[in-house]
């Protein structure tokens, strides 16, 4: 199509490490600017384990004044466990649920409370946890509750800010993340050959668990070569962190928290270097 005809990415090779459910639409946008998208997902999601504490806040949901989700994968993985334990036929207990004030973090998120019939949703312009802070400050008064569905491991900074201005944050841990143990000795990074243009990371998870396999698979001068000869490209500032955290430097982070922000990013900065 003519728009990746236009593109700079246009023939490269672009690695997507995100996991299998969620590694479509990244392929999509690249192949609509003409690139060659490598699904390798390095990650994958599953359920809490223990449930116990998303439970009891469900059994006192009448107490929080908003649910708070910051990905697609909270809403996924909330939704499974309350409908593993509360049945639909229940309209009365889903409807006081459906009534909650909700705060979701990107379009996506807001998209699929949507689709379950949540309505009384607040959505931050951007994506920061300055912006987020402020937007449940304005919304909610000192000693308001807050429900927060979450991963297994995720950053607190959020909730701190939360607490320290009087807001009540209970926190359940809704789905965790975890590596892909499958053997990736086909995913070819020759530095020689330059199989792989571009590196993408789209989570502190991916970065992590692609730096096992990096670590394991070559030798520190192989290693080296690789990273000289592609391009990192990071969704956004933490997980930027935590890939110079292990030594990878970052070329690309956009401004705009999304695949389509990190796709456009990735496009900018191939053109600059072909100037």
């Amino acid at each position: 199509m003519n728009e990746g005809k236009r593109s700079a990415l246009k023939g490269k090779t672009v690695l997507i490490t995100r996991a299998c459910l969620q590694a479509a639409e990244l392929a999509h946008l690249l192949r609509q600017k003409g690139a060659a998208p490598y699904v390798s997902p390095f990650i994958r999601f599953a359920q809490a384990e223990n449930l116990r504490p998303l439970y009891a806040a469900l059994d006192r949901i009448d107490d929080y004044d908003m649910l708070l989700f910051t990905s697609v994968n909270g809403v996924r993985f909330f939704l499974q466990a309350i409908r593993e334990r509360m049945p639909m036929k229940d309209q009365e207990l889903w409807q006081r649920l459906l009534n909650k004030n909700v705060t979701a973090i990107g379009p996506k998120t807001a998209g699929m409370l949507e689709q379950e019939g949540f309505q009384k949703l607040f959505i931050p312009r951007r994506f920061k946890q300055e912006e987020v802070v402020q937007l449940l400050l304005e919304k909610l008064p000192p000693g308001a509750n807050i429900l927060f569905p979450r991963a297994a491991v995720v950053r607190s900074h959020l909730v701190q800010r939360l607490k320290k201005h009087g807001r009540t944050v209970d926190e359940a841990i809704v789905y965790r993340t975890l590596p892909v143990e499958e053997e990736k000795e086909e995913l070819q990074v020759n530095p020689k050959r330059r199989d792989i243009d571009i590196f993408t990371f789209t989570s502190p998870s991916t970065v992590r668990a692609f730096d096992r396999w990096f670590n394991t698979y070559l030798f520190e001068p192989q290693r080296m070569q690789v990273l000289k000869s592609v391009t990192v490209g990071c969704i956004g500032p933490v997980t930027a962190r935590e890939a110079n955290r292990l030594g990878y430097s970052v070329h690309v982070q956009p401004t705009e928290y999304t695949l389509q922000g990190m796709v456009a990013a990735l496009d900018r900065y191939c053109q600059n270097r072909e100037a």
